[in-house]
């Protein structure tokens, strides 16, 4: 699996204990069915990228730089105790069985989406540290980072990725592929990573029974 995918799967080791804590003091049991729904999934999009546009996102992505120049990452490599470690190296992980841990509605149409702003500061803050852990990232400053990102999400929310349950079905397929998947975005990479990081929170905030 390519080092992006490792990279992924570090962040999620890392971000674990922190994502459950949120999820469990937010509740999320909306969390897996607003991805299933195209009204869900623009809301989503929509208070991401407030939260990706705000001052404390450039922060953030500066701070995740620093731990990583520091090596602070590496040092938190291993799998969190009691954790599988190895999700996202797993084809299950992105295509989602019918009968996967996942249950949500796969009806579109109108959706109430309730913000929480906990879990909205969650997957910017994982978006963050995943971002700056990819090689695109090395020579960037914090604010291109974070133009890139709001863009990007931008992108998403007025592009054909109107359900974000069915990207996550199809990334593992695309990762093979390349970036070249996603040459319709401004920056493709961006986009994957994006795409990735919040259906791997989807998957492990949503499996959390509330």
């Amino acid at each position: 699996m390519a080092s992006v995918e490792v990279e992924l799967q570090h962040t999620l080791d890392r971000k674990r204990g922190e994502l459950q804590q949120v999820a469990v003091k937010a509740g999320t049991a909306w969390l897996a069915p607003t991805a299933a729904t195209e009204a869900g999934t623009e809301q989503l999009y929509c208070a991401l990228e407030r939260q990706l546009a705000a001052p404390e996102f450039e922060a953030e992505l500066a701070r995740s730089q620093h731990d990583l120049a520091g090596g602070q990452h590496a040092q938190q490599h291993a799998p969190a105790p009691g954790s599988e470690g190895c999700e996202v190296l797993a084809q299950d992980w992105w295509e989602l069985k019918e009968d996967g841990e996942l249950r949500v509605s796969e009806q579109t149409g109108d959706y109430v989406f309730v913000e929480r702003d906990d879990v909205v500061r969650a997957l910017a803050a994982f978006i963050a540290e995943y971002i700056v852990s990819l090689p695109e990232a090395q020579h960037m400053e914090p604010r291109q980072l974070q133009r890139a990102v709001v863009m990007t999400m931008g992108e998403l929310r007025k592009g054909r990725v109107r359900r974000l349950l069915d990207w996550g079905r199809s990334l593992y397929r695309l990762g093979a592929v390349g970036y070249g998947a996603f040459s319709v975005f401004t920056n493709p990479w961006v986009a994957k990573a994006v795409l990735a990081a919040l259906w791997s929170c989807v998957r492990l905030m949503g499996r959390i029974v509330l």
